[in-house]
């Protein structure tokens, strides 16, 4: 799996792996949370950072469920 870290990928690669489209990208980009190497005119992205990208994204759910609801409670 670390091998698999230093492939890089295109754009639309990158895309369809995070499941957003090209604005969305952009945005992850300028906002410092996914980095890229532009080679020309295209943007390639290490594989090992798209992953960590959706480690930090789906990180620990610490929502509280709701409370239930008791048949007292009306």
């Amino acid at each position: 799996m670390e091998e698999d870290a230093d492939v890089l990928l295109t754009a639309r690669e990158a895309m369809a792996i995070l499941r957003v489209s090209r604005s969305t990208l952009v945005r992850l980009i300028a906002a410092g949370q996914l980095t890229g190497l532009k080679v020309g005119r295209c943007w390639r992205f290490w594989r090992g950072d798209l992953a960590a990208c959706v480690r930090q994204a789906t990180g620990p759910d610490v929502r509280t469920p709701p409370p239930g609801r008791r048949k007292n409670d009306v």
